[in-house]
């Protein structure tokens, strides 16, 4: 029986990853049901006092386009650089995680004052960790994420016999997710980071160690998690039952 997706992003970030997925697999089925919503909480303070901004999400990005145009932005990866150059920054992406974005801030020991903006629930303590290493930087919450519902067809394909894989990209996701289960569908993850999977187990409540069922990303990034995703698409289709429930 042919697995099924379910993204449970915000809509924009699902449909580019379902395209992306469309493209890999041609005939495959998709469900985009968004656990959370993005709300602007604070406005963006004016940016001329800074020498550039740091984006750990998308989110932030997106709420800060236009105001500087050509202001310097670290971002965590490539394709929250991509969504800061659409913004107008000029970004300087660190090519992983936030660990890889104080890495490289700190190597290259950025001058002036640096404002890290995003959302309310932040991990990585990127400000503290740069401010240790003598970076002048600040941290501002600019958004929140509400949660959602599921969709009644997200809620249907969980409640039915098929098989479903559910790409992770935080372990603010994977938690979120875990308040959905138990469910009747056979479920298996495709996770960015082992830090995402670890989360997803620490909220179900159950040992950590290798799954079959599930997959972590060879880097955190979305192009390796679908990488994954169609490796653990092939591998469901070649099982017939034996999937776990959560």
């Amino acid at each position: 029986m042919a697995p099924a997706f379910l993204l449970t992003r915000p809509a924009a970030d699902s449909e580019r990853f379902a395209g992306a997925l469309r493209d890999r697999l041609r005939e495959v089925r998709v469900v985009i049901s968004p656990l959370a919503d993005i709300r602007q909480t604070e406005p963006v303070p004016p940016l001329g006092a800074f020498a550039g901004v740091i984006f750990t999400s998308r989110n932030a990005a997106r709420l800060a386009a236009g105001l500087a145009p050509g202001l310097p932005a670290w971002t965590v990866g490539d394709a929250t650089a991509a969504a800061a150059a659409s913004g107008g920054f000029a970004p300087v992406s660190a090519g992983g995680d936030a660990d890889a974005l104080v890495a490289r801030m700190s190597a290259e020991a950025p001058s002036g004052r640096w404002l890290h903006l995003h959302g309310a629930e932040t991990r990585g303590e990127v400000v503290p960790r740069l401010a240790a290493a003598g970076i002048a930087a600040e941290g501002l919450a600019i958004y929140e994420q509400v949660p959602l519902d599921p969709a009644p067809e997200a809620a249907a394909l969980l409640s039915g016999p098929s098989p479903v894989i559910v790409p992770l990209f935080s372990p603010r996701a994977a938690r979120r997710f875990a308040d959905l289960l138990p469910v009747a569908a056979p479920l298996s993850f495709a996770a960015l980071s082992a830090n995402v999977m670890e989360a997803l187990d620490d909220a179900r409540d159950r040992p950590r160690g290798p799954d079959p069922h599930d997959r972590i990303a060879a880097r955190p990034d979305a192009a390796a998690l679908l990488e994954a995703c169609v490796d653990l698409h092939a591998a469901v289709r070649r099982v017939e039952g034996g999937w776990g429930g959560g």
